[in-house]
């Protein structure tokens, strides 16, 4: 079992951030969806949830299945199709939006021994703050069955401004400025989040992951997971940044108009031609 604390810096308000995950979320499953692979979107509903400081929030949960298969490299495919046999790599996942503060909990159906729990706290600072609300005090700190202190997590800064292979993310932060916002490019150095001007925020991100197997293959397994959570989250929040001018402006109104008609969407394309987006660098040499 593996727990990372990643901090993802970036120059937006906590209420813009809101709308602009939700939006960067329908896009990419729009761009990743075709050929078998991609996202089927369950339940997109409203929920009433209890938090980790005992009080109830009012937000939205969904439930999805994640169909993976061409999205990991052979390895990982040929393991899981081992362990839990067709449709190996379908994974689902439960989430409850309950903004500033999220938990996400994806786990197999067949296969009891995966679980990855994200819980998400957004907060109006610089990635500074030494005990996030809700996440210092979450129910899922244990390693192995035994508690931690949220001060001894590992922890992981992700900077969008670090370059990315550009066949997995061809979007750049550093070249990008947002005409509506009046911000950006964001300077292409460590630490730029210190000294950048207002408006910035952060998400804090608790990561558990656990794959319950033979000790070396769990080890390799979740050193592999964390690290595909870190490219994932990098990406998405480059993304987010560059697709500023796209999504500036609108209104949770909105976004429930645009979630409902990617739901239909996804639903025609999931079957339809060749597996859309990212694949592994391995698959791509295969095809060719």
């Amino acid at each position: 079992m593996k727990i990372v604390l990643f901090k993802i810096p970036l120059p937006l308000t906590c209420d813009e951030y809101k709308v602009a995950q939700l939006w960067s979320v329908a896009e990419t499953s729009r761009k990743e969806t075709g050929g078998g692979s991609g996202v089927e979107i369950l339940k997109n509903e409203p929920c009433e949830e209890k938090l980790p400081d005992g009080t109830i929030a009012n937000g939205y949960y969904t439930k999805k299945i994640y169909h993976t298969r061409d999205k990991v490299p052979g390895w990982v495919r040929k393991l899981a199709e081992a362990v839990v046999g067709e449709n190996a790599l379908d994974l689902q996942e439960e989430a409850w939006n309950l903004f500033p503060y999220c938990r996400t909990i994806i786990t197999h159906p067949r296969f009891a021994g995966f679980e990855i729990v994200i819980e998400s706290q957004h907060l109006n600072d610089r990635g500074d703050n030494p005990a996030p609300e809700n996440l210092c005090i979450s129910n899922y700190l244990s390693l192995n069955g035994k508690p931690v202190s949220f001060s001894s997590l590992d922890v992981e800064y992700i900077n969008i401004a670090q370059e990315m292979d550009p066949s997995f993310c061809p979007e750049d932060p550093t070249k990008v400025r947002s005409e509506k916002a009046g911000r950006g490019p964001i300077p292409p150095v460590d630490k730029w989040w210190e000294t950048f001007p207002e408006p910035m925020m952060c998400c804090y991100k608790i990561v558990r992951f656990n794959f319950n197997y033979l000790w070396l293959v769990q080890r390799k397994v979740e050193n592999y997971f964390m690290s595909e959570e870190h490219k994932l989250f990098n990406r998405l929040h480059k993304q987010l940044y560059c697709w500023m001018d796209q999504w500036h402006g609108l209104t949770m109104d909105d976004i429930r108009r645009i979630e409902s008609q990617v739901a239909e969407e996804l639903k025609q394309e999931l079957h339809k031609g060749e597996a859309k987006g990212y694949r592994p660098q391995e698959d791509k040499q295969a095809k060719k």
